[in-house]
């Protein structure tokens, strides 16, 4: 299957799994599960860092799966800040 294929297929499952789920960690660590899933072995880590509304100027880490990963990461530094 083409990458392109993959992440649509992918897409559409999240979508449809997620559909009427309002809580959002909720959405994000089910996207994080199917992600991680659909990857492995590939990737060691998958999940999301969010915006902290408390410090805009940081991401904080979100739903994942994989190894620890950075608690928070300012804008600026590093591949993530980037």
């Amino acid at each position: 299957m083409d990458k392109a294929r993959l992440y649509a297929d992918l897409k559409a499952e999240i979508d449809s799994i997620v559909a009427g789920e309002t809580f959002i960690p909720a959405r994000y660590a089910t996207a994080s599960c199917l992600l991680a899933q659909a990857f492995a072995p590939r990737f060691f880590w998958t999940g999301f860092y969010i915006v902290d509304p408390l410090k805009p100027r940081e991401l904080v880490v979100g739903p994942y799966q994989g190894t620890l990963g950075c608690l928070r990461i300012p804008f600026g530094r590093g591949v993530c800040g980037h």
